[in-house]
């Protein structure tokens, strides 16, 4: 992951860090873990370049499809950053609706065949996890362009957050999105002020799994909008 980093800032250096990365992926030997971590560095270098997003999407959609849990959280974060582009790379908006709809089918209608009928899909860890990678990879699709994502993922975000079924740790990754996506905002954006007071209102919540992931995005939000520092540091 360090190394994708360096990779999507110095696109140049892609051509050493994709061969390797790839080798280890391809290695039956390598753990999942480590597969876990290099799926999401092509994705964070696919930011930078529209060669790579191109070439990587196929064995990013099959590792959704192949099954493994740990493999299908990281690929859907990773298309979804290649899909928030940096520098000069355009945007390829068939892509981005393509990502959208595979992560729409991730986070709600999944089957697992595996799990007890008995089970709650949604308390599985298998599922719940995946869930999670959805909604941090939404995130980044929300900051790639925010009035337009906006419409499409708010009433996702809003089930997420009032759904009982919902896993506290997808709760807390929608309202760290809602802080992050706060920079790239006008404070005269509906939109602004919308997450500004819904991130309030949880932030009063008794339950601390609510609270302090509320309470951290208002303070990404204030680090933009420094007029909300002093209700916020009230608030801590």
């Amino acid at each position: 992951c360090a190394l994708s980093r360096i990779g999507r800032k110095f696109p140049a250096l892609q051509k050493k860090l994709v061969p390797v990365f790839l080798e280890h992926y391809h290695n039956a030997e390598v753990k999942t873990e480590v597969k876990w971590g290099i799926l999401i560095g092509l994705g964070r270098m696919a930011q930078a370049s529209a060669t790579l997003r191109r070439n990587s999407c196929r064995l990013l959609f099959n590792a959704i499809a192949e099954g493994n849990f740990r493999l299908k959280w990281a690929a859907i974060k990773a298309l979804c950053h290649a899909c928030c582009v940096v520098g000069n790379v355009e945007r390829d908006l068939e892509f981005e609706e393509k990502v959208f709809s595979v992560g729409c089918h991730l986070f709600f209608e999944e089957n697992h065949k595996k799990v007890d009928p008995k089970q709650d899909l949604y308390k599985v860890e298998e599922f719940y996890r995946v869930q999670y990678g959805t909604m941090q990879g939404f995130g980044l699709l929300l900051r790639s362009d925010p009035e337009s994502w906006w419409p499409k993922l708010s009433p996702i975000f809003a089930e997420a957050l009032t759904s009982s079924r919902i896993a506290s740790i997808v709760k807390a990754s929608v309202m760290l999105n809602l802080g992050k996506v706060t920079a790239y905002m006008e404070e005269s954006s509906p939109y602004f002020q919308s997450i500004k007071n819904i991130l309030f209102e949880l932030s009063s919540y008794d339950n601390i799994l609510v609270s302090e992931p509320a309470c951290y995005a208002l303070v990404n939000t204030s680090l933009i909008h420094k007029d909300l520092i002093p209700k916020v540091r009230a608030l801590l």
